[in-house]
């Protein structure tokens, strides 16, 4: 991976390249991935070394590559990255599922996390996408931290009504939430009868 890159899987592809004009010494090659030797775990070759690792923990890690050249020279290189493999969570709060509503203009409502602890990559807020029945309102909405609320820009008409919220972690994690609300906003009709 790249320096300082973030990642949405546990078992990420390391490729290593090296050269040397008089030729580097692929028996001297030593990998390290969080200070343990992975070495064995590469398929090397004269300019490169290449793996997929094993599972890695959530959280920030360290490859440090260690190479010398046919006359003892010995280069390194280090990269960061971290693991992000936990979907955000997203709820909505209101409307609720099933809910009834005499509105046409209902105040929605919902929040947003990245559940990973010291490992996430937190929300990537302009990922977050409300969608009302298919058509995308996000710009309703004013985000806070972790929550946001909003109405329809339009009044609704008297239907069921789909609404979904997405969302991505800085890692690409996606996630969403669902709801089907009823929108009435028309009075019964009464009559008599008799007399």
């Amino acid at each position: 991976p790249a320096s300082s890159f973030l990642l949405p899987t546990a078992t990420p592809f390391v490729s290593i390249l090296y050269s040397d004009a008089q030729g580097a010494d692929t028996a001297t090659l030593r990998i390290r991935v969080d200070g343990i030797d992975l070495t064995s775990r590469f398929t090397i070759t004269p300019g490169s070394a290449t793996a997929t690792l094993l599972p890695l923990a959530e959280g920030a890690h360290t490859i440090v590559a260690e190479i010398k050249d046919l006359t003892g020279n010995l280069a390194s290189a280090t990269a960061s990255f971290s693991t992000d493999t936990v979907a955000p969570v997203v709820a909505i709060v209101s409307p609720l599922a099933g809910a009834r509503l005499n509105t046409s203009t209902p105040r929605i409502s919902f929040t947003y996390q990245d559940p990973g602890g010291d490992a996430s990559s937190g929300v990537d807020p302009p990922t977050i996408r409300v969608l009302l029945d298919g058509v995308d309102i996000t710009a309703a909405f004013v985000l806070s931290s972790g929550a946001a609320a909003g109405s329809p820009p339009t009044p609704l008409t008297d239907q069921n009504n789909t609404l979904r919220v997405e969302a991505k972690d800085r890692a690409a994690n996606s996630s969403f939430a669902e709801t089907t609300f009823l929108v009435d906003t028309q009075a019964p009709v009464a009559t008599f009868g008799t007399p």
